[in-house]
């Protein structure tokens, strides 16, 4: 029987690498879906890949379905970690106001920024709009006589999920 260890540690990489190339691929197409989409096309190719690579080194092996099943729940399980981290980095990226506030600062250097421009760029009630366009946007909620409602789709989903998961750990209601 041939050592699968060695090849079997490299597959969630690889699928990782593949998730990678695709989130750079797709940010740079004229498409019109929201960055989570991408992240989760580009984290279902990575998936896909880590699986077909699997199956490619697990078929020649010969190995009975428990060992392949095995095999492939922690291959998949050190992908979705994998992949968890780097969807965060993304939405860390996007989404944080202090790595805007900075990339701000950098573009000016070594000149100062006032504290103006800074809170005119970043002004609470300008966030809220842009949020809001951006929300629209996405159609994750819409607006109507004066008021906004969420729609159902996976980011509410994942909402759900991660209040229940913050009453969870902390004892806390959404």
């Amino acid at each position: 029987m041939i050592s699968l260890h060695p090849a079997l540690a490299l597959i969630p990489l690889l699928g990782l690498a593949v998730d990678i190339l695709a989130q750079a691929l797709l940010c740079r197409l004229p498409l019109s879906i929201g960055h989570v989409r991408r992240q989760f096309v580009s984290f279902g190719l990575g998936l896909a890949a880590a699986a077909l690579a699997l199956f490619i080194l697990l078929r020649p092996a010969g190995l009975g379905l428990k060992d392949n099943a095995g095999y492939g729940a922690l291959v998949v399980l050190a992908y979705l970690f994998l992949g968890f981290c780097f969807f965060n980095v993304i939405n860390l990226n996007v989404s944080s106001l202090r790595i805007r506030m900075i990339r701000e600062l950098h573009r000016h250097h070594p000149q100062a920024v006032s504290t103006e421009r800074l809170t005119a760029l970043y002004g609470v009630s300008e966030m809220l709009d842009a949020r809001l366009v951006r929300l629209e946007q996405g159609r994750q909620l819409y607006h109507s006589s004066g008021r906004y409602f969420l729609r159902r789709g996976a980011v509410l989903a994942i909402a759900h999920f991660f209040s229940g998961l913050r009453g969870l750990l902390f004892g806390e209601r959404a």
